[in-house]
């Protein structure tokens, strides 16, 4: 196995042993992101019949300034 210097430099004698440690990084950064994006989300629930009105951020900050 190659050694590892810092958080993102892998110095290894293999091609392969480079590939897979590459890999790896990029399915840690892709689960975080994902879990980040979930995280992110609004949920809401509403019993039938009601009605909501939605605006954009942009008209939010129109109706703040008005």
């Amino acid at each position: 196995m190659g050694t590892t210097a810092g958080t993102s430099v892998n110095l290894s004698n293999d091609a392969s042993e480079q590939f897979v440690a590459d890999m790896g990084r990029n399915l840690i950064q892709g689960v975080s992101q994902f879990t980040a994006k979930k995280l992110r989300e609004v949920k809401i629930r509403l019993k039938a019949g009601y009605k909501i009105f939605l605006l954009s951020e942009e008209q939010l900050k129109m109706n703040k300034i008005n």
